[in-house]
């Protein structure tokens, strides 16, 4: 291989580098600059590799403070090359562009460092779409940055949150969405802004545009025509119910919903059946338990299925085998998205438990256990509903374990009275702490203790200067609530994201909850003990310090909280509004689901009938050309272009083909019985229209043919060699 070094070194050298990666970056920008990359632009596939081999080891030269202007450097280029139409050097510069990043992020990954991470990632996210060459290695190297935020929830992912959201909002505005991308980007950003954002209302504000992006992607997916959902059942019918379940484990408290749902609907046979499609969290033994309720349980996790798409592909293959009038979601991820999007079942039913905001197409009713405000939350003409499961005091107050109990306690400052929470950290806000530190130096035989995953930096530095700082404490790990409830005093509720779980063990157990009303969860007010629920600070701070000081008055609220746990352990209300609001769901849908059927109808029936009419034409045409052909059957045809046919090109990724084939097929499985009686009808409307196209074809022919020869002979003999053909 001929090396060529540049002519001028070019913008690309920066004073500071080492001799490496002196050379290197000015090897690099020889190779682009000037008159080079016109002799580049014409060199061989092969030798292209050659060159972006040694340009990508020559990258491992460079020293890292000089990696951000390489970056900046190879974007302006791509930039120019994209508007230019210049291939081999878009693709080279892209090409070197991503090894720059994979090699910042590797160092990143290997020294622990987040924000360098962040910054090599977000100039990924920050490309254009025209600036990327290659989707899927965009993708992979994505993945690969990303993947280490997941392996460690307590890593800062919301350093990237609005550069994913962004790109988010840019990838949707392709035509034809890429959906695995989509949808991991989807994913991290519900996560990153979930996890790590304490305020349920801000949470909303800063996940509405991107997900709302997300959401009309997934629905340009589907394909045009497709039947939105199999109808609903008649009245009094057997209502099938699915539930797409992220949690499907006992460990996870995602899972409680679909335990009392699934006890509920399997034990109503006659009126109703139940299948669970689990696709995150899954334990075996918890699915073969739903089994033995009655329940059809499904597995389609990423063990099983190797990508996002795929994921969708078989969930909708499941549906239409296993067809349901409602499918229930416990979250608002991205595969969720793309089936409610994609319209999945007749009545789409949001079980909200998490992250409240989903502006998601066909979201038809929310399950809204916050209490959260519909407009802030983008749920559109969704019917909503207070939704709260009962309480299983078996699983909230289990035996306990004094080992465990122990080993928690030692951890927690000796000698004092112990009140506190245990919590995601990000929950701990400065308000929360303030009226802690009033109710500690107005109890000086107290302490406070704070435990929970999650790096919440405000939270020591506030101890730091506390004057009660002594009798502060927080752990920075996962705490067993079981132990924790048992060891504290007063459990005080968080705000503004108040408890959930938490706060329900902690009562079972017999412990007091102080609680401040949160606006943004008001329906969370109606799991607390009235008497110590606060409607601001003081009144959160008077509570405590009245029970730290009163035993009459502990006393009485550890007596409450049992009675108001046992009471919330009733599962007869539960029941009557879940089966009543799945009936009353289906029967105001039934109308809708009908017109939407019958617009379908009409629509397969139009596009038959063109159908027919095309065959009828493409008839005529093929007896026309036989006819000339007989004509000159003894002149050698001439090749003509086709002036119809042009060449295809289909940008689609793989997936996008993946999808389109499973789609089509699943499609027409679905078409075909309500296309039977439909063809029944037209077959003999078509038979009568063929007969009286032949025969007018018949009594026509004779009459067109001279013109037809005569016409023929004009266009394509004209000028040529047997011009003279009369």
């Amino acid at each position: 291989m001929d090396v060529i070094m540049p002519k001028e070194t070019g913008s690309a050298v920066r004073p500071g580098s080492g001799l490496g990666g002196h050379v290197a970056l000015a090897a690099i920008a020889g190779l682009l600059d000037g008159d080079v990359n016109r002799r580049l632009n014409h060199r061989t596939p092969e030798a292209w590799t050659e060159l972006m081999d040694v340009a990508i080891t020559l990258i491992g030269l460079i020293e890292p403070a000089e990696r951000e202007f390489l970056i900046s450097d190879l974007r302006e280029r791509i930039a120019v090359h994209s508007g230019q139409g210049h291939a081999p050097l878009l693709q080279a510069c892209g090409a070197l562009l991503f090894a720059t990043i994979r090699r910042a992020a590797e160092d990143a990954t290997a020294a622990g460092d987040a924000a360098a991470l962040a910054a090599a990632l977000g100039h990924l996210l920050a490309l254009t779409v025209r600036e990327v060459y290659d989707v899927a290695a965009y993708q992979q190297l994505l993945q690969d940055g990303l993947q280490w935020f997941w392996d460690d929830l307590d890593r800062p992912a919301d350093i990237l949150r609005d550069a994913v959201g962004d790109a988010i909002i840019r990838w949707a505005a392709v035509d034809q969405p890429m959906l695995a991308l989509m949808g991991s980007l989807g994913d991290f950003f519900n996560f990153s802004v979930f996890r790590f954002e304490p305020s349920p209302v801000r949470q909303c504000k800063l996940a509405m545009a991107p997900m709302a992006a997300l959401g009309e992607a997934m629905a340009r997916s589907a394909l045009p025509g497709r039947p939105t959902a199999r109808p609903v059942p008649t009245r009094g019918g057997v209502i099938p119910v699915g539930y797409l379940a992220m949690g499907a484990d006992p460990k996870d408290a995602l899972t409680i919903p679909l335990g009392h749902i699934a006890s509920i609907l399997t034990a109503l046979p006659g009126r109703f059946r139940f299948s669970v499609f689990a696709w995150g969290n899954i334990d075996p033994v918890f699915l073969d338990k739903l089994r033995e309720m009655g329940a059809e349980c499904h597995e389609v996790s990423w063990r099983t299925l190797s990508s996002f798409v795929a994921h969708i592909v078989e969930i909708e293959r499941l549906l239409r085998h296993d067809p349901v009038s409602v499918l229930i979601s416990d979250v608002n991820y991205s595969l969720p998205t793309a089936l409610f999007a994609r319209r999945a079942a007749p009545v789409q039913i949001f079980l909200q438990g998490g992250m409240a905001v989903w502006p998601v197409p066909n979201l038809d009713a929310v399950y809204n256990s916050w209490g959260s405000d519909p407009v802030q939350a983008g749920w559109g003409e969704a019917r909503v509903q207070y939704f709260a499961t009962p309480w299983d005091l078996n699983a909230l107050n289990p035996p306990v374990r004094p080992e465990e109990v122990a080993r928690e306690g030692a951890s927690m400052p000796q000698g004092f009275r112990l009140i506190g929470t245990y919590c995601r950290l990000m929950k701990i806000t400065e308000p929360f702490l303030r009226a802690v530190e009033r109710i500690l130096l107005a109890c000086p035989d107290v302490a406070f203790v704070v435990g929970g995953s999650g790096d919440n930096p405000s939270i020591r530095a506030f101890i730091a200067g506390s004057p009660a700082r002594a009798r502060m404490c927080v752990v920075e790990r996962y705490v067993s609530g079981h132990s924790w409830g048992r060891l504290l005093e007063l459990f005080l509720d968080t705000w503004p994201l108040t408890g959930g779980e938490s706060v329900r063990e902690t009562l079972a157990k017999g412990c007091p909850v102080v609680a401040l009303h949160s606006d943004e969860m008001p329906a969370l007010d109606l799991q607390r003990d009235p008497a110590l629920l606060a409607m601001d600070w003081d009144g959160f701070v008077a509570h405590s310090v009245r029970l730290l000081q009163s035993p009459d008055e502990m006393l009485a609220a550890r007596r409450r909280a049992a009675e108001f746990a046992g009471r919330w352990a009733d599962p007869t209300t539960f029941r009557d509004f879940l089966v009543n609001s799945i009936e009353m769901l289906v029967d105001e849908r039934r109308p809708a689901v009908r017109a939407e059927q019958a617009a379908a109808l009409l629509s397969l029936r139009d596009a038959k009938l063109e159908g027919a009419a095309a065959r009828l034409m493409q008839e005529q045409l093929e007896a026309a050309e036989a006819l000339h052909q007989a004509l000159h059957e003894e002149e050698p045809r001439a090749t003509l272009p086709n002036p119809t046919a042009c060449p295809q090109s289909d940008p689609r990724s793989r997936e996008f083909e993946l999808l389109d084939e499973a789609q089509s097929l699943l499609h027409e499985q679905d078409r075909m019985a309500a296309e039977i009686g439909l063809l029944r009808q037209e077959m003999g409307w078509l038979t009568r229209e063929l007969d009286r196209t032949r025969g007018s074809m018949r009594s026509f022919l004779p009459h067109y043919l001279p013109r037809l020869s005569q016409h023929v002979r004009k266009r394509l003999w004209r000028g040529g060699p047997r011009a003279d053909l009369g």
